[in-house]
């Protein structure tokens, strides 16, 4: 074969090669997900009516109390790697704890989060090394960046 014909054919070996690799790396997102949505509690018993669990405490690494409602009537069952065990019928039915949103519940976090001194040192290291000052640096001068920056009180944007 002359060298013409070689380097023409060299391009399509390339786009066939990241062809596989995405798909590939498809197959293994759907494979990773799958294996995800498993792990999930309470991925599987979706299609049960009349189950639900009401609580659960973890009592151990693969230990759970659960209180299970079936119909009327709710169930207190250990859950442990080997068994599941019914432990007590409730004479009275546990009062339903008021659902709270994911935002009050982010918000709260971050609360929490933000006063922890731990957190603090943990930012104070991050900014503190030499790629981050490099990127606050080049933050400090982008516009859009220090207008978030004082929207959340930091003159300058980054630090």
């Amino acid at each position: 074969m002359s060298p013409v014909v070689l380097a023409a054919a060299a391009p399509g070996a390339g786009s066939v090669l990241s062809t596989l690799f995405a798909l590939a790396l498809v197959i293994a997102l759907v494979f990773g997900l799958a294996w995800m949505l498993r792990r999930l509690p309470g991925a599987g018993a979706r299609g049960h009516q009349g189950l639900r669990v009401v609580a659960s405490l973890a009592v151990g690494a693969k230990e759970r109390v659960l209180v299970v409602e079936a119909g009327e009537r709710q169930l207190l069952i250990g859950v442990t790697a080997q068994q599941i065990s019914l432990l007590d019928t409730l004479a009275q039915p546990l009062p339903e704890a008021p659902q709270e949103s994911f935002a009050a519940v982010l918000a709260r976090q971050q609360k929490t989060m933000a006063g922890a001194p731990w957190t603090q040192a943990l930012a104070a290291r991050i900014a503190a090394t030499p790629a981050m000052r490099r990127f606050g640096e080049r933050a400090r001068r982008w516009a859009p960046l220090q207008r978030i920056g004082a929207r959340f009180g930091q003159a300058g944007g980054a630090r």
